[in-house]
Order: C-alpha cells, then structure tokens, then sequence
C-alpha cells in the first residue's frame, strides 16, 4: 500500500508579518476615519444647535431693546414732567421760606431734603439708562460676533466652549437688562410718589401759615 505524503508549507516570517501589519493599518484607518465622522457631525450639530442659542439670544435681545426703548422715551417724557415739578415745588419752598417761622421751618427744611432727594433719584435715573444702552449695545455686538463665526463654519472645539461661555454671559447680561428695566419703572414710580407727598406738604405748611395770619389779624 502506499502512502501519501502530505506537504505543507509556511509562509515565510517576512510574509506572516507584512500581512498582519497590513490589517492593523487598515484597522487603524478605519478608527481614524470614524473618529473624524463622528468629531465632524458632533461639530455640526453643537454649531447648529450653538446657532439657534444664537438667534433665540438675539430675538430676545430685540424685545428687551424695544422695551428698553418704550421705557427709555416714557422716563424721558416722565422726567421732563418731573423737571418741570421740581421747578415749580421749588418756587413754592421759596416763598414758603420768606412766610416761615419758627414753628414751621422744621416742616420746610424736610420739604427741601425731599426735592433733593428727587434730584438724586433722577440722576440715577439718568445713569442707569446710560448703562443700559451701553450693556446692550455690547451684547449686541457679541451677539452679532457669534452669529458670524457660526455662519463662517470656522469653529474649532476651543471656539465651541468659548461659545458657550459667551452664551452664558450673554443670558446673565439679559437677566440683568430685564431687571434694569423693572428698576426704572420702579425709580419712576418713586419719583412720582415723592412729588406727591411734597405737594401734599406744602398745601399744609401753607394752610398753616395761612391760620397763623389770621390768628395774628
């Protein structure tokens, strides 16, 4: 009987070697490029999602400014109003002062600290608008930075988180121009307030000084 022999043959060390290398490149390749699809969606969608951030930011922004404004031309017309009060109480203290006595200077005196207290709060007034306008035309312009760097599809992972930052400032800057606007409505409301309760004062010191006349008479 005869016998079949069976030969084999390895493959060369250098061939083994080249083969395995060859899969570990490809496999290498493969990663490379799922990890640059899945960076390259991630970025498209955080720049997407950072967009409409973005402009809900800037929508908002807008209506503050129109409130801003509305509130702005009625403290205007409100302090012009108020001017012409101050204008007016002052003259009365005036005259108030050359009837006075002793009695009543007391009571005049205090109407005098509260038309100054007006002048203070009106100043503040004035400053609050000024920052104001000043708070949002820099948000504006961060805004309006963004949006462009967004548009330009320009962003790197380092301008991603700058962009979140630069969201959270821009909402804090927000909730901050909401309450200014709460705070001159506030201050208007004061002012008003005062004026009154001065008007009120000098009908009495007046009525007063009226009664000591005719007593005297």
């Amino acid at each position: 009987m005869a016998s079949k022999l069976k030969i084999t043959k390895n493959l060369p060390s250098y061939l083994e070697k080249s083969s395995k290398g060859g899969l570990l490149i490809g496999f290498i390749y493969v990663i490379a490029f799922m990890s640059i699809l899945f960076l390259a969606i991630w970025q498209t969608f955080e720049s997407e999602n950072n967009k409409s951030s973005m402009k809900l930011v800037d929508e908002r922004l807008s209506l503050i400014e129109e409130q801003i404004n509305i509130v702005d031309e009625t403290n205007n017309d409100s302090m012009t109003d108020i001017t012409s009060s101050i204008q007016f109480l002052d003259k009365e203290i005036r005259k108030l002062w050359d009837l006075s006595n002793k009695r009543n200077k007391v009571d005049i005196q205090k109407l005098t600290e509260q038309t100054n207290e007006i002048e203070n709060l009106l100043l503040t007034i004035r400053n609050d608008i000024e920052i104001n306008q000043k708070n949002l035309l820099s948000t504006q312009d961060s805004v309006s930075k963004n949006i462009k760097k967004i548009d330009d599809l320009g962003l790197s992972s380092e301008d991603l988180i700058s962009l979140k930052l630069s969201l959270n400032n821009i909402d804090t800057q927000l909730i901050l121009l909401d309450d200014s606007v709460q705070a001159l409505n506030n201050y208007r409301n004061q002012l008003n307030q005062v004026i009154l309760e001065i008007q009120t004062q000098i009908s009495s010191v007046q009525n007063s000084l009226n009664s000591d006349k005719v007593v005297q008479n």
